[in-house]
């Protein structure tokens, strides 16, 4: 616990801090390296080879490649902000495939819970899945301000949070007794309600301070009602709250199938970056369409379309 309490301590300002001013390309890398270090967690709990784990690298880092080579392109036949388009449009893609992909999610844990098993899918295959969405709603929610991603790792942090300690205060009642016994519906109703709390009070600070976040997080903000925002937010951090939730129970799936309790120690009472960011893999995806959907809703409502 102490050690846990104090990587977190450690951990969370640092994040925070770099979020805020480091370089854009700096960032970009940095969530780049995190994602390569959790998958190669990921791909150890398989026992995958080496050549599985050096493709998925290779096709991270030309993922990142192209999209930090997006701005300097200088083709004559091709119109600069055509190429632009079409990244962004694949950045999208991906996170829409991450969606559909943790949308099917449950009805595996569910599987595993009730009969014990186990998941027969190709370990390349899961880690694409998985990992590059994230990467690609990282990039997305990050560029150009850093706003939207600190919303969406705070209402992540605070969904943690609110869970263990409930969980451990309260909690009587299981709920996935084979994958996690310690996980309990009364920790994960407290985790829902920390990040309503934490969803409120960003909406309440972006209301009345001139930061407005670019890209997908500012169409919520343009609905000029406001019990449309609420209700939006709330929405939203319940969804991700629980969203987060399955991440952190499909590893936990993973790691009971390969018998560890860890997927690596990288993180002193966390594990490894894999059991740090497990509830976050599945909420970024999740967070970036919520917000599109519920924000273009509300804007055609407000349009009277």
């Amino acid at each position: 616990m102490i050690k846990r309490v104090i990587t977190a301590v450690i951990l969370m300002p640092l994040v925070v801090v770099g979020l805020l001013y480091l370089p854009q390309i700096v960032v970009n890398i940095v969530l780049s390296l995190v994602i390569l270090l959790a998958a190669w967690e990921f791909f150890a709990l398989f026992d995958a080879a080496k050549k599985i784990r050096a493709i998925f690298i290779a096709i991270l880092a030309l993922l990142e490649l192209v999209f930090e080579s997006v701005g300097s392109i200088s083709i004559t036949w091709i119109d600069s902000k055509f190429i632009t388009q079409l990244v962004y449009s694949s950045l999208l893609m991906f996170v829409v495939i991450g969606v559909l992909w943790w949308l099917i999610a449950p009805y595996f844990l569910w599987r595993y819970e009730k009969t014990g098993r186990q998941l027969s899918i190709s370990p390349l295959l899961l880690g694409v899945m998985i990992f590059i969405p994230c990467w690609a709603g990282f990039i997305l929610l990050s560029e150009p301000y850093r706003v939207p991603l600190l919303i969406l790792l705070s209402i992540v942090w605070a969904a943690d949070i609110g869970a263990y300690f409930v969980g451990n205060l309260v909690g009587k009642h299981s709920l996935t007794p084979r994958i996690s016994p310690k996980k309990t519906i009364e920790g994960v109703g407290g985790g829902i309600l920390a990040s309503l709390l934490v969803a409120t009070i960003w909406l309440c600070f972006l209301n009345h301070s001139k930061m407005i976040p670019s890209g997908v997080i500012s169409i919520i903000l343009l609905i000029p009602l406001s019990y449309g925002k609420m209700v939006s937010a709330l929405i939203i951090s319940i969804i991700v709250a629980l969203w987060s939730v399955v991440g952190d129970l499909f590893e936990s799936m993973l790691k009971r199938q390969a018998g560890v309790k860890d997927s690596g120690k990288l993180l002193p009472g966390h594990g490894g970056m894999y059991d740090r960011i497990d509830g976050l893999i599945a909420a970024t995806p999740i967070f970036f369409v919520g917000v599109l959907i519920v924000g273009l809703i509300g804007l055609l409502f407000h349009s009277g379309i």
